[in-house]
């Protein structure tokens, strides 16, 4: 009986790469990314780092949910890259600050090799999207709330439906809005959120679904 070998699946470098301006000078912005403490201020809700190449970093964000990096670069508020393996996939991450002034040009490389699976498909858009966020929550961090503690409500529940309509749920009026959020996240509006009682002028997107435009109007 003759075996059949499957084709070994061809992987390629796959990159997800952001850059943004934060209102802060760059020896702020590299304690953000390079400390424990600065991390905390706007990523996970737990993170240890001991500084230098070799080093490591550990990311928490809660008992299930925490990773460790091992530091491959280390340049002090130039260069900061690290190394981390999941599920059988590595990636580094890049750091790379330029100072402009009182402010701070950031980039962002992650990159990997994806075997163009519909998983790692997912994996990379997935990866993509949670950057945007983040580097939002750095900026938001940085330029309104630099050297304060964070506080982080993290309220999470487990539904029978699917991600797509869990979110369709989520943003329909009268669910954690008041008003639809198509109608009303809209330029120099304002919108209510339930329960919280927020009201908040949305002033600074040009589109509601733009992650970084949301977080900044809902913090206004």
């Amino acid at each position: 009986m003759t075996e059949t070998h499957q084709p070994e699946q061809t992987k390629k470098e796959v990159r997800v790469e952001k850059s943004i301006e934060v209102a802060a000078p760059v020896a702020e912005v590299w304690k953000a990314l390079a400390t424990g403490n600065g991390l905390e201020t706007w990523f996970p809700l737990e993170a240890r780092v001991t500084p230098g190449k070799g080093g490591k970093i550990f990311l928490s964000w809660g008992s299930d949910a925490g990773a460790e990096a091992e530091i491959v670069e280390w340049q002090p508020e130039k260069t900061l890259v690290s190394k981390s393996e999941w599920e059988g996939q590595i990636s580094l991450v890049t750091w790379t600050l330029e100072s402009r002034g009182e402010k701070t040009v950031v980039r962002l490389v992650q990159s990997g090799f994806s075997s163009g699976t519909d998983w790692d498909n997912e994996w990379f858009a997935s990866t993509s999207y949670g950057w945007d966020f983040m580097l939002a929550s750095l900026r938001f961090a940085l330029e309104r709330h630099r050297g304060e503690q964070r506080q982080v409500a993290w309220p999470r529940v487990k539904v029978t439906v699917n991600r797509e309509e869990a979110y369709q749920r989520l943003t329909a009026g009268g669910s954690l809005f008041v008003e639809s959020p198509a109608e009303a996240l809209q330029p120099s509006h304002e919108y209510s959120c339930r329960r919280c009682k927020v009201t908040a002028s949305a002033v600074t997107w040009s589109s509601w679904s733009h992650t970084e435009g949301f977080v900044s109007a809902y913090a206004s």
